[in-house]
């Protein structure tokens, strides 16, 4: 009775036929981009498989609706009763299905590649050493252990997105070259088959820093980008990291970032 309340006659080919489209151009991306969550974070396969299975869909039901009702004779009253065909998904008829994804489709492609995001508003930051602007859903992370109003710093992103800001003295011992190495060494213990890239500016400073990519538990490819500079007699150390889908998906709160930040 409760499959009868999802679909009629043949509306249990519009899920079929949709998730199918869309798994197999899910597949495809992975083989021909190699980017493990380009799929989740581009809206374009979406729609992709939304007008795939729209153009299915449309000949199906137009095919079945067309048929010819069945007249079936009464034989208690001898009276003619007309049996229509009703294909149907979710008390939509089947033959509507094809706009409805068309819809879909398009709100996917237009909201996937840059989401809005709705959790609190930019945040102003203003630190003894440095400044710049939080974006939304953004938070400190006080609680890791390792805080430190004053030289270290970890900023907390939507889904796997970490912001890290550490200022020390050179006259402290503090050097570019030492923090590098030593972030270049943690990276490495946490990331297999990982390719390290050398990079020389973050922003509008000018420094030494790197991008190592590789696998993170679980097979989830992942980036981090460190980059130090010095200014005065302050070093600043400040680390990007994310699954690279992550990094994708909220490629504008990076950039907001990048452009407000400022050592003091």
């Amino acid at each position: 009775m409760i499959l009868f309340f999802i679909w009629r006659g043949y509306g249990f080919l519009v899920p079929l036929v949709t998730f199918g489209f869309l798994l197999l151009i899910e597949s495809a991306t992975r083989l021909m981009i190699k980017e493990e969550f380009y799929y989740q974070a581009h809206g374009w396969p979406q729609l992709l498989g939304a007008c795939l299975a729209a153009a299915v869909i449309y000949p199906v039901a137009k095919h079945y609706d067309s048929r010819p009702d069945r007249t079936l004779i009464d034989q208690n009253t001898g009276k003619e009763v007309v049996l229509r065909t009703k294909n149907s998904f979710v008390f939509i008829p089947m033959r509507y299905w094809p706009f409805v994804l068309l819809v879909i489709g398009v709100y996917f492609f237009v909201h996937t590649d840059r989401p809005n995001q709705t959790l609190g508003n930019d945040t102003a930051i203003e630190k003894e050493t440095f400044s710049m602007t939080l974006p939304k859903g953004w938070t400190e992370d006080t609680k890791d252990g390792v805080h430190d109003s004053k030289a270290f710093l970890n900023f907390q992103g939507p889904r796997t997105c970490l912001f890290a800001v550490l200022v020390g003295k050179e006259s402290a011992g503090a050097t570019v070259e030492d923090l590098l190495k030593w972030q270049n060494k943690s990276w490495e213990k946490e990331l297999t088959n990982s390719r390290f890239t050398g990079i020389k500016a973050w922003s509008k400073y000018q420094g030494n820093g790197f991008e190592l990519e590789g696998k993170l538990q679980g097979g989830i490819r992942f980036r981090t980008r460190a980059f130090g500079f010095q200014q005065g007699d302050n070093v600043c150390l400040v680390v990007e990291s994310g699954a690279l889908g992550d990094l994708e998906i909220f490629a504008d709160d990076w950039e907001k970032i990048r452009e407000t930040f400022k050592l003091k």
